[in-house]
């Protein structure tokens, strides 16, 4: 299972698994796991097994798709009953 990078600083007690994750891309060597649980996208090096990067995103209630494109990160979603795709610079 992979690992978060010490130099983190995530909550103790914490792992992988507690995320959630409900979509993935990858880019440049990495692979992008988006956690519904925290609303968070974790940069997974593959090589390592060590998630390397955590970024968070708000304004979004159940996000399942990640795709990435061009530095930004395109997030899907639904959202009282209508699809939608919320972009957020890294």
């Amino acid at each position: 299972m992979p690992s978060f990078d010490e130099s983190l600083g995530v909550k103790d007690g914490r792992d992988v698994s507690d995320y959630y994750v409900t979509g993935m891309d990858a880019q440049g060597g990495f692979v992008y796991l988006l956690s519904k649980q925290y609303s968070s996208i974790l940069k997974l090096d593959p090589r390592s097994r060590e998630i390397v990067e955590v970024y968070g995103f708000k304004g979004t209630n159940d996000a399942h798709t990640l795709a990435i494109k061009d530095g930004k990160f395109y997030v899907a979603t639904r959202e009282n009953g209508a699809n939608k795709v919320f972009v957020f610079e890294r």
